[in-house]
Formats: structure tokens, sequence, C-alpha cells
């Protein structure tokens, strides 16, 4: 009997957990399976380098990973239930590892021969499409060091290629004329470049609370962390320190204001000699504006009928139990909905997944598909507060292990209780939060403290971590 074809196209967390879960059932044998990835190495956007715009081979830069990342949720919400911290490191680590340690565990669970054996690694898929004839999927894919297109059919393709490295890009009046550094966020890299510096993000995300805290911490001036007012959002209830000598980070919130054609006002303006003006009339020079407003989806690669082009959020449209294309499911997006949870969630969708594959869950017909998305969503639309929607991911997690039965020392709720601790462990000072602690959701032990607090460790490396567990 022929064997099917399997694509997976990147060799980020997704992708290795879709290849993990079709190893752990057995699945190598019965499919050619071919993981398709533009880094030389597996990892995706934990892998660091100081590219930004386009790489060597002339492809878009897809990490917005910088230097000095600290994980800004809790680690033990990211433990991969066959394989612990303890197992890797040989002793527990604490909530909040750095980005080389999640890095090394991470490539240490999939240290197996097989693994590499199935990428092709310095290669983009740069189209896909279906033909209804064949029943298959053409893909076109690019050797990045050869410039040698191929063009080879599958029959299931698993796009993991992430929805984090496509900007949302903004504009504000007056950006043309500021003579300072405008960039995303996808752009930054290192702290230590603002030394010296007044720093403004803008945007109400971890990411512009993260890399302003960053910037003072490696010798900015000041940081000046503004957004419009909202009140829903959980950034609005974060407990920030008063700006001072020591903590050198000012927050500032506006209600914007909209006019009679329902236009609102922007949330800065850039006036001469690189000062902002705020809607409330003050002023402020900058010497670099960090815009930290978030990620589109993007999949150029994919041809309209089977491209996702909607915002990012719990339960996408279009999509059968979070990640079967409805109107394909020999198609499935890993991980395409907002990520409150990462690793846990992935393995979960990858095992059910893989049992899709060997026969043992049963894809139902599309109107079934589209009912049960529609169900979800409505699901949704009845959460009021902020911090109920993390229990809907986890239920999400939870609802897939029962029908897999793969994962059964993990509990889905601890992983909710450590997310919502650690949201309120913000509201009480969103500066010391990593030097909290959170639950194990393998033995449901309390993680050890690093004895330097994050304020204080200016080394971000694996050697100076490890030294700092107790």
């Amino acid at each position: 009997m022929t064997k099917q074809n399997i694509c997976i196209i990147g060799a980020g967390p997704t992708g290795c957990a879709v290849f993990h879960a079709l190893k752990k059932h057995n699945l190598l044998d019965s499919f050619n399976v071919t993981i398709y990835e533009k880094q030389k190495t597996i990892g995706g956007l934990w892998n660091f380098n100081f590219h930004t715009g386009t790489d060597k081979n002339g492809e878009p830069v897809h990490s917005s990973m910088y230097r000095d990342l600290v994980i800004n949720s809790p680690g033990e919400n990211l433990e991969f239930a066959d394989y612990s911290y303890q197992k890797h490191f040989g002793k527990k680590i604490s909530s909040f590892p750095v980005r080389e340690v999640m890095l090394n565990y991470f490539n240490g669970r999939y240290d197996y021969k097989e693994l590499p054996e199935a990428c092709r690694f310095n290669h983009a898929v740069n189209w896909v499409e279906f033909d209804e004839n064949m029943d298959q999927f053409k893909v076109r894919v690019t050797d990045c060091a050869t410039q040698i297109d191929k063009n080879l059919v599958f029959d299931y393709v698993f796009v993991c290629s992430g929805h984090y490295h496509k900007p949302n890009i903004v504009d504000f009046p007056g950006f043309e004329n500021f003579t300072g550094r405008i960039m995303h966020s996808h752009e930054f890299r290192d702290g230590r470049e603002f030394k010296n510096q007044t720093v403004l993000t803008i945007g109400g995300s971890k990411s512009s609370e993260d890399i302003a805290s960053l910037c003072v911490k490696f010798g900015a001036i000041k940081s000046i962390v503004c957004n419009r007012e909202n009140r829903n959002s959980l950034f609005f209830r974060y407990k920030w320190p008063e700006c001072n000598d020591e903590f050198r980070v000012e927050k500032r919130e506006f209600k914007l204001k909209v006019d009679e054609n329902r236009k609102q006002e922007p949330l800065i303006k850039v006036g001469k000699d690189n000062t902002v003006i705020f809607p409330d009339g003050t002023e402020t020079k900058v010497d670099a504006i960090i815009v930290c407003t978030g990620y589109k989806h993007y999949y150029p690669f994919l041809e309209q009928s089977l491209r996702y082009t909607g915002p990012d959020c719990l339960y996408p449209k279009n999509f059968y139990k979070g990640m079967f294309w409805i109107n394909n499911p020999k198609l499935a997006y890993m991980g395409v909905a907002k990520n409150i949870f990462t690793f846990p969630l992935f393995d979960s969708q990858a095992s059910y997944a893989a049992q899709v594959l060997a026969g043992k869950i049963e894809m139902p017909g599309k109107d079934e598909r589209n009912e049960e998305n529609r169900s979800k969503r409505e699901e949704i639309l009845k959460i009021t507060d902020a911090m109920k929607t993390f229990k809907f991911q986890s239920d999400y997690v939870k609802e897939l292990n029962e029908i897999t039965g793969d994962f059964p020392g993990i509990d889905p709720d601890k992983m909710n209780d450590n997310y919502v601790q650690f949201n309120r462990n913000k509201f009480n000072d969103v500066w010391g939060f990593r030097n909290k602690s959170h639950f194990s959701l393998i033995d449901g032990e309390e993680s050890p403290v690093l004895t330097k607090r994050w304020a204080e460790r200016l080394d971000n490396g694996m050697e100076a971590y490890l030294e700092d567990l107790p």
C-alpha cells in the first residue's frame, strides 16, 4: 500500500509537537512526513539572532525574540507532560526561566534522530494549493541556499508557521518628521541599545510593558508606556510603581475622543525636535518610539481558499476543533488561536490530529464542523471578564485531552489557576511578578525562587540562571 504524504510547515513548537505526536502514535511508518523550515534548526521563535528585516537568504526574519527575554507567563504552563524540567535539568527550575533555558529544554525533548531526518532546513514553502481532482495539495518549496524550486504533492498539510511574526503597523501624525528611531517590537533585540535615552512604547500588551522595563533595566533614562484607556483590558488593571529613580517607567493612559464622523483622535502626535504630544496636551521629548501593537495572521503561501485572514482571537472562524480548516479538513493550522497557553495546548492539538490520521477519531461532516465552531464562538461572546478567557482555553485543552486520553497526568485547571494567579500578581506589582513562584502541572509542587530578583539579574544566559537557582 502506497504511503500518504504529510507536509509540516515550520519546525517551531507547533511543528515539532505534530511530529512528536505522529511518532508517539506510531504513524511514521504509515506516512511519509516532511518538515520544511526556513531556519537552520528547530525552535522557531525561541531562536535568537540580531537580524531584522530580511535574513541572509532574503527571506523575511520570522523571529521577534530579543536577547534578554525572561518568559512573561508561568513556566509551569510550558512544561511537557512527557519530559519534565526535572528530567532535563536534573532539578526544578523557577517559574520564569530565561530564553536560553527554554530553548535548551525544548531541544532536549526533541533530541531523537527521526526529527532531523524529517526536516528540510533552509527551505521555504512559498505556495500551497489544493487540487480537487487529485484530492491532494500541490506544494512549491524553495531551497533558500540554491534558490531552486521543487513542486511536490501531499495528502495532508499542517500549517505550523505561527502567527506572531507579521507586525501590525500603525502610523501617527508627525512620524515622518521624527529623527530618532521608530520601530515595531518585532525588531527589538536588546535594551542596551537605548542606554541614556528616553523611550516611548505604544500599546497595551506584554511586549510594551516588557520592553519598557528592559530598556530602563539596561540603562535607559526613562521609559514611557502609552496606551489608550480600555477598562476591559487586564493591562489596565496592572499596578505600576510610582515613577522614580529606582523605577524609571511612567505609565500614561488616555481616553481618546471621537468626533461626529466617528473618527478617533490619535494617541500621540510628534511635534518639533522629537517632542511627543499626548491627548491631554502634555509634551515629552523622546529618543525612540517602539510600537507594540501586535501582529496579524499572514499566510501568503496559501491559496485564497485555504487562507485564514481573520483576527487573533480565542476561537477563530472557519476552524473545526480550533485547528482543522472547515472547508478542507486535510489542512490544519496548529496553534492558530490566541496563545494564552502554548506547549501543552500544542501537544493536545497534535495528539488529536494524529488520532484523526490514525482513524481513531472520526472527522464529522461539514455541517457538524460548522456547528461546532459556531457554538464555541457563541460561548466566548458570553464571557464578560477577561480573567475568564483563560478558563475557556484551559477547558479546550481539557476537552481535547479527554477525547484522546493522551495526557492523564496533566490537569488543565491547574494551568488556568497558575495564569490567574500570575495576573493577580501583576495587579499588585507589575515590576515584581517574575520574583513569584507557581505550581507544577506534573507533581503539584511549588517552583523555587531565584536567589536574585529580576531587576538585579543583568546576565540572562543559561549558565548564570542555573547558578541563581537555590
